[in-house]
């Protein structure tokens, strides 16, 4: 059986904030509202958890 998967957003560049920012401008409103509902009712722990690095280093 094959899985389809379909990509809705996507950037090329930096690891930062505002690469991030800009990735998740890239993705249509409904798929921003619907994370957006999940991340606000996540726990701060998860949330803090979930935090870009500050540092230019990067997570594998």
């Amino acid at each position: 059986m094959q899985t389809k998967s379909e990509i809705v957003g996507v950037y090329i560049g930096a690891r930062d904030e505002a690469a991030a920012r800009k990735l998740w401008e890239s993705l249509p409103p409904v798929y921003r509202q619907f994370l957006g509902s999940v991340w606000s009712r996540s726990t701060p722990a998860v949330r803090q958890q979930n935090q870009l690095p500050k540092s230019d280093s990067t997570i594998h």
